[in-house]
């Protein structure tokens, strides 16, 4: 099965690599490269919320498109959720992992309401957290048996460790394009 994204957007190339089809990021990493990717990605997210002014967190450039504040609050909840399915994956055999709708979610808890810069502090923390899972994995001498234990997901099947690692690195840096793109098309509104 693909990885922890939406499968319309993740797809497997000819190599048989999975690649967002949108950003074109490919989920090929090993652990030291996932670890240290998740950081610079973090930390390009945040720069890119703090690059957007705050009088336009807030607003959408169409319906359909989320506002930063939104891409900040998702990214932050698919962040801990990433975190917290690589633990469960190495801490049990075959968790279920549970399923979370990103559309439901942003409504359900109006994530255009929720403060872009509270959201991108939370993406730092949880980032930081799932750095020192893949680094644990990586220090491990048996780091590639490790990196292929996986959870079952109710719509995806297995999902590999190396899948959640790779996908929580695509969040943030494909989210951390959208957060500019975002910021870009509310300006052009206003002037």
């Amino acid at each position: 099965m693909l990885g922890a994204v939406d499968p319309r957007q993740v797809h497997s190339g000819d190599d048989g690599l999975l690649r967002c089809v949108q950003c074109g990021m490919r989920y090929d990493l090993e652990p030291a490269g996932a670890a240290e990717a998740l950081r610079a990605d973090a930390a390009a997210f945040v720069a890119a919320v703090a690059r957007t002014p705050a009088s336009a967190r807030d607003q959408r450039p169409d319906p359909a498109t989320w506002s930063v504040n939104g891409y900040a609050a998702h990214v932050a909840d698919v962040v801990g959720l990433m975190r917290d399915r690589m633990r469960r994956i190495l801490e049990e055999d075959a968790p279920d992992l549970p399923y979370y709708d990103e559309q439901a979610e942003a409504q359900r808890r109006h994530f255009d309401d929720v403060p872009a810069h509270e959201s991108a502090t939370l993406v730092a923390e949880r980032a930081a957290d799932a750095v020192h899972v893949v680094e644990r994995v990586a220090a491990d001498p048996d780091a590639d048996r490790l990196w292929q234990r996986y959870g079952v997901h109710p719509q995806q099947g297995r999902l590999a460790l190396w899948q959640v690692a790779c996908d929580a690195v695509h969040e943030l840096r494909h989210h951390a394009s959208d957060v500019v793109a975002v910021t870009h098309r509310v300006d052009d509104l206003r002037d």
